[in-house]
């Protein structure tokens, strides 16, 4: 079973992860993806929240971290549902991110018509000689 936390470290950083081992010999948690989920005011009337979520460290693509308990003023399980669901869709975008190759467009139909080199030419020498 995936066991979900809220820590509040000594930086005042507060984080949402997933644990997966608590050591309480060496006094260590370990995190699995951690970010940091923020509530957006909600502009729109109704009974959902809304959450901004961001990766607690932007510089790395490591997705596990150990954390000593000197360095965490609190920490809790949590089975808040919505926090929860939010936190699986993010893992899935990121997941998608890094499995797509970064900086690669494709191509596709909706950026333009796709025609052969010759073709190019041609349209382009025509517009060049009516201009």
């Amino acid at each position: 079973m995936i066991k979900y936390a809220i820590l509040k470290l000594v930086t005042g950083e507060e984080i949402f992860a997933q644990i997966e081992e608590f050591e309480e010999e060496n006094e260590e948690l370990i995190l699995m993806d951690p970010c940091i989920i923020r509530e957006v005011p909600n502009n729109r009337k109704g009974p959902f929240a809304l959450y901004k979520i961001d990766p607690w460290l932007n510089l790395t693509n490591e997705h596990i971290f150990c954390l000593k308990m000197k360095h965490i003023v609190y920490w809790s399980r949590t089975n808040d549902k919505e926090k929860i669901s939010t936190y699986k869709r993010w893992l899935k975008t990121i997941n998608k991110k890094n499995e797509t190759n970064a900086g690669r467009v494709g191509i596709s139909t909706s950026l333009g018509l796709i025609c052969t080199v010759t073709q190019t030419r041609e349209s382009l020498e025509n517009l060049f000689k009516s201009s």
